[in-house]
């Protein structure tokens, strides 16, 4: 987790390991999944948050920074498809999104729980196959002013940018860039994203 001192691992053994770096010791290994894990995400806001999306349909949220590390979990998402990848919102506390194996996008407002509201919003575009990656960007279409972040998602080959406005539909990046740089070549088969 980029600048907290913590390192966290999850794998097909279905254990979180949280390591301190500082301290070089081990602050608890947690045999916890019923399924394999898929997915974590450090919240940018608060890296000590972990997301942990795996193939129960469940999204669990771990707040390693406190004393009780072991026991700071709540369950985010329950569904019955398995959730592949998550990004955290760049700036907006609590902010979530996902892709799952049935190529759908959910778009969750809080997933940390803290009092307000939880609302979901399903995107309307669905991929055909499992999503594998996730991210927030920019908006490609040029629009200086609009600071919005972008939802990414790769699946099917593809890469594809979404809105969280319902005007706004969903985009295929290859032809952004293809229209942009007015070129023209085969289709690229992408297998990831992401943006700094």
């Amino acid at each position: 987790m980029k600048d907290s001192g913590f390192v966290v691992t999850v794998g097909q053994d279905r254990t979180l390991v949280v390591y301190d770096l500082e301290r070089t010791s081990l602050l608890c290994s947690l045999p916890t999944f019923a399924a394999w894990v898929y997915c974590l995400a450090a919240n940018p806001v608060d890296p000590r948050v972990v997301a942990v999306g795996s193939g129960d349909g469940l999204i669990r949220v771990w707040r390693t920074g406190t004393p009780n590390v072991s026991l700071d979990c709540s369950v985010a998402w329950r569904q019955k498809a398995k959730v592949m990848a998550l990004a955290w919102h760049p700036t907006q506390e609590g902010a979530l999104a996902f892709g799952t194996d049935e190529g759908r996008i959910v778009h969750i407002s809080d997933a940390l729980g803290r009092g307000r509201t939880q609302q979901h919003t399903l995107l309307p575009f669905k991929h055909r196959g499992p999503v594998y990656a996730l991210c927030w960007g920019p908006n490609l279409l040029g629009d200086r002013e609009d600071k919005v972040a972008r939802l990414f998602t790769v699946a099917d080959g593809k890469a594809m940018m979404h809105s969280l406005r319902e005007s706004e539909r969903s985009l295929d990046v290859e032809d952004l860039l293809s229209a942009a740089n007015k070129y023209s070549q085969p289709s690229l088969h992408v297998t990831n994203v992401e943006m700094e």
